[in-house]
């Protein structure tokens, strides 16, 4: 987009913030509207880009999951409920792909908000992010990090901890635009911003759902939609 090779992508709200705008401070990444107005405006000083009406109905941040049968049974309901069970001397085997792995806002970053820093009961084992789901509900692993509006968690019986500690940002998706591209073609605005008003954290996860299980295509899923909200003929 910054080489104009592209007119227009939609972005998260969290990965600007924390790989472009490089910021770390839990106040904006935890807050949609305090992360949207500091990425849109720095964006716009910055680059000459647009951040339209952000899908605030949607927050596809990371999540920690366990097999519900097993949160249950350990009255486990938020991380900080996993970090107190492993003080209780329990392996917990956790899963997670090596990127998450290896960033610093990442998994690192989760552990030490959690106080669980090369705690010797933690275990961590990498595996492809496709593999996290199904690996979690045939009990190869304990817990694993996801995403929140993946339909898998439906899927495979899974269930989120409650991030307590308000560690993950926020992750709503945003259209982000070239000014130029909305000056020659200023209906894009408004299309798109009913797009944004509309589109619910539910609807999303169901058509998540039909994609990685039911297998339908993307192009399918986005024109029904479109159609059961009148937004296409």
């Amino acid at each position: 987009l910054l080489h104009r090779e592209l007119d227009t992508y939609i972005e998260y709200t969290g990965t600007a913030l924390v790989n472009f705008m490089g910021t770390s401070e839990r106040e904006v990444l935890s807050d949609p509207r305090n992360a949207y107005e500091t990425i849109r405006k720095w964006d716009k000083q910055h680059h000459q880009l647009v951040w339209l009406k952000p899908w605030s109905g949607i927050n596809n941040t990371y999540t920690v999951l366990m097999r519900k049968e097993t949160a249950q049974k350990l009255q486990l309901r938020t991380i900080s409920d996993l970090a107190d069970y492993l003080e209780q001397s329990t392996t917990i085997q956790f899963g997670s792909d090596p990127e998450f792995a290896a960033r610093k806002d990442g998994l690192p970053g989760l552990q030490k908000a959690y106080g669980i820093d090369d705690h010797p009961n933690f275990q961590i084992k990498q595996m492809d992010a496709g593999l996290v789901y199904q690996t979690l509900s045939q009990g190869s692993i304990d817990a694993a990090i996801g995403y929140s509006t993946d339909g898998r968690i439906a899927a495979f019986d899974l269930v989120r901890l409650k991030d307590d500690k308000n560690y993950f940002p926020v992750y709503n998706p945003t259209p982000v635009y070239q000014q130029s591209t909305l000056q020659q073609f200023p209906k894009i605005t408004e299309i798109l911003n009913r797009i944004a008003e509309t589109i619910t954290a539910e609807e999303i996860t169901e058509m998540n759902y039909r994609h990685d299980v039911e297998l339908v295509r993307p192009k399918v899923l986005a024109r029904e939609w479109l159609k059961e909200h009148g937004l296409l003929d």
